[in-house]
């Protein structure tokens, strides 16, 4: 029996539309351009030091803040996509079907409420409740750590959804009905 990392998910099944390459595509390749950047300017070790592992507030909020950016950007393609989708359907189907027109709506609403909204929420608390209280950190700084990495978890997961498009419901990891 043979072993795929990707079960039985192959090059065919990806969405080949170009605006699902295109992004992608600009993922990868801003995500290649910043390590390129981290590399040449040898700001692995202070990346890793200062902000990765940090379990400072201020920082935590900070990297918080710019998940939220960076999801917000996301959020607005979905929107401007919808708009797109509407604006071109007037006398036709557009360029979307109905199913991926719903994929991306839902996604839309999901970014926008779990992971722009809650992150400047999770972030502005971060820099203001040290300040209340007069302490210098939070009480359970690792917790607010490990809190801040599963949202970015969850970031990544959503953002798979954009780049494996309707893969992911043709063998049946989405849109299951619990047992019961």
């Amino acid at each position: 029996m043979e072993f795929s990392f990707f079960g039985k998910l192959t090059w065919a099944d990806l969405p080949h539309h170009l605006y699902t390459v295109g992004g992608t595509s600009f993922m990868i390749l801003t995500g290649v351009a910043i390590a390129l950047y981290l590399t040449k300017a040898k700001k692995w070790d202070w990346l890793w030091t200062q902000w990765l592992t940090t379990t400072d507030p201020k920082k935590i909020g900070t990297m918080y803040m710019i998940a939220s950016m960076v999801m917000f950007f996301r959020g607005l393609i979905d929107a401007t996509m919808l708009w797109l989708q509407q604006a071109v359907a007037a006398d036709s189907q557009g360029y979307l079907s109905a199913a991926h027109f719903q994929e991306i709506f839902t996604a839309h609403g999901d970014i926008m409420v779990f992971f722009v909204t809650m992150g400047f929420f999770f972030g502005f608390m971060n820099w203001i409740i040290p300040l209340q209280i007069g302490a210098r950190d939070l009480a359970f700084p690792f917790v607010n750590s490990l809190g801040f990495w599963l949202y970015v978890a969850g970031a990544v997961l959503i953002n798979l959804f954009f780049a494996f498009g309707g893969a992911f419901r043709k063998y049946g990891l989405v849109g299951c009905r619990p047992p019961f």
